[in-house]
C-alpha cells in the first residue's frame, strides 16, 4: 500500500551572489511512502494478551470487560492492531487504513518563510532527510485484515505496588510492553514466567501487608505464547534497579506494622531526602 503524506521542507538560501545572510523558505510537499500489507502466512500470531479494561462498543459507549489482543510478527518485529479509542477518546472499533497519513506525519511546523527569489542559491534542503524520516516511520505500521497494526514491545508481566501497604493502595500484577525506569528489574517477568510472576506478586503483597490483594493476583490477565521463539526479553540483563528513593520507601513500608506507621516513616524519609538534596 502506498500512502501520500504532506510535509514542510526547509530551504536555506542566499537571495543572490551579492548576499551573505542566509534566509529560510518553507514549502509544502508530498511524499509517497510504502506500508506493508502482509498475508496471513507472513503475519502469524506470536502472543495473545488477555486482560481487563474499558471496551468501547457502538455509539461510543464503554464498559469494563475482557480485552483480548493479538500480537503478530512480521520481519522479526511485533505488531498489535490499533484501537480507534487510542487515537480518539470514546471512538469504537479498529483504526482504518485511511488514518495512516496522520500516524506517519512528521508533525513538523512552518516558521516565517522568506520569499524564494529566482536568483536564489540553495545552501541547504532538508527534503531528502524528511523523506527518509517518513519512510522510517512507515515501517512501524502494517495493514492487515482492514486494520492498522503498529510496532509494539514484547509483552511481559510486571508487579507494582501502591500506597502505604496494609491494604492502603495494594499490590498489583499487570501486563506491560516497556520497562519503567522507576521499577526494579526483579519485578519483571517474561511471557513464559506467569507462575513465577504470580508467586512473586503474592510474596510482595504479604510482605507489605496487602492481604486483600493476594487471592485475586493475576486472575484476570494472561499472555498466551504461540511462538516461544519470540520471547526475547531478559529483564535481569536489560533493566536496572529502579529508583533508589522509591526503593527506600518501599523497604520502610515492608518494615512497618500499620499504614499509620508507614505514613510517618515515609514522611520523615521524604523530608530528610529534600533537606539533603535541595
Amino acid at each position: 500500500m502506498e500512502i501520500t503524506v504532506s510535509f514542510w521542507n526547509r530551504l536555506d538560501f542566499l537571495p543572490s551572489k551579492r548576499h551573505r545572510r542566509l534566509r529560510s523558505a518553507y514549502q509544502k510537499k508530498q511524499a509517497v511512502v510504502p506500508v506493508a500489507e502482509p498475508s496471513e502466512k507472513e503475519f502469524p500470531v506470536a502472543f495473545v494478551v488477555k486482560e481487563h479494561g474499558l471496551v468501547y462498543e457502538k455509539d461510543d459507549k464503554s464498559q469494563w470487560g475482557e480485552l483480548r489482543k493479538e500480537i503478530r510478527t512480521y520481519n522479526g518485529k511485533l505488531y498489535q492492531a490499533v484501537r480507534y479509542s487510542e487515537k480518539m477518546f470514546g471512538a469504537a472499533g479498529w483504526l482504518p487504513p485511511d488514518y495512516l497519513p496522520n500516524l506517519i506525519s512528521l508533525n513538523d511546523f512552518r516558521c516565517k518563510s522568506d520569499p524564494l527569489t529566482d536568483t536564489a542559491i540553495i545552501e541547504y534542503d532538508d527534503t531528502e532527510m524528511k523523506m527518509q524520516a517518513l519512510k522510517q516511520k512507515a515501517r512501524d505500521y502494517v495493514v492487515f485484515d482492514g486494520r492498522v497494526w503498529q510496532a509494539c514491545g514484547e509483552p511481559m508481566y510486571v508487579v507494582n505496588t501502591f500506597g502505604l501497604g496494609h491494604n492502603h493502595g495494594g499490590t498489583g500484577m499487570f501486563i506491560c510492553q516497556w520497562y519503567n525506569p522507576n521499577i526494579r528489574k526483579d519485578c519483571y517477568f517474561t511471557a513464559l514466567e506467569r507462575d513465577k510472576a504470580v508467586a512473586f506478586a503474592k510474596e510482595v503483597a504479604l510482605g507489605r501487608g496487602d492481604t486483600d490483594s493476594v487471592d485475586r493476583m493475576g486472575d484476570d490477565l494472561d499472555i498466551e505464547v504461540l511462538m516461544p521463539e519470540m520471547v526475547r526479553r531478559n529483564p535481569q540483563e536489560e533493566h536496572g534497579d529502579g529508583d533508589p528513593f522509591m526503593n527506600k520507601l518501599e523497604s520502610l513500608i515492608r518494615k512497618s506494622d500499620s499504614k499509620e506507621e508507614a505514613a510517618l516513616l515515609t514522611i520523615f524519609s521524604t523530608i530528610k531526602e529534600v533537606v539533603n538534596n535541595p
